[in-house]
């Protein structure tokens, strides 16, 4: 997957973003479970949390954001710069390039509303020429 790593003004790595093509907060705890000894303490799968997934790991805790409020963009970030934990994870959603079944289900979902949104103005347009 497409990532962003993210430094502060001190050149310290503290986060890293991707984008939410396919993947939604459900796939984002999807591949957080992936790690043995992460403890997920908040999750909101309602829409509009900024922060809606806080979690535990190695002694070091994180939260996952939608920085633009549009949930096209999600950030994870630790309170602790530069720590092991940040970079595993990282490199755990670096290595997710491959679309889990449900992110497949979600896109195919989202292409049949595209498509009926296509075929419903078209309609729209052909009955209001005539």
């Amino acid at each position: 997957m497409k990532t962003e790593p993210y430094e502060n003004n001190q050149g310290e790595f503290r986060c890293f973003g991707f984008p939410n093509a396919l993947l939604g907060k459900e796939g984002v705890r999807e591949i957080l479970s992936r790690l043995s000894g992460l403890e997920i303490e908040y999750l909101d799968k309602s829409y509009g949390a900024d922060v809606f997934c806080q979690f535990y790991y190695k002694g070091n805790s994180f939260h996952v954001s939608e920085p633009y409020g549009d949930n096209s963009y999600y950030d994870i970030v630790c309170e602790q710069p530069n720590t092991k934990g940040l970079e595993e994870i990282y490199n755990l959603f670096v290595s997710a390039s491959v679309p889990t079944r449900k992110q497949w289900i979600r896109a195919a979902k989202l292409l049949a509303c595209l498509c009926f949104i296509v075929l419903s103005i078209t309609i729209y347009s052909a009955l209001k020429s005539h």
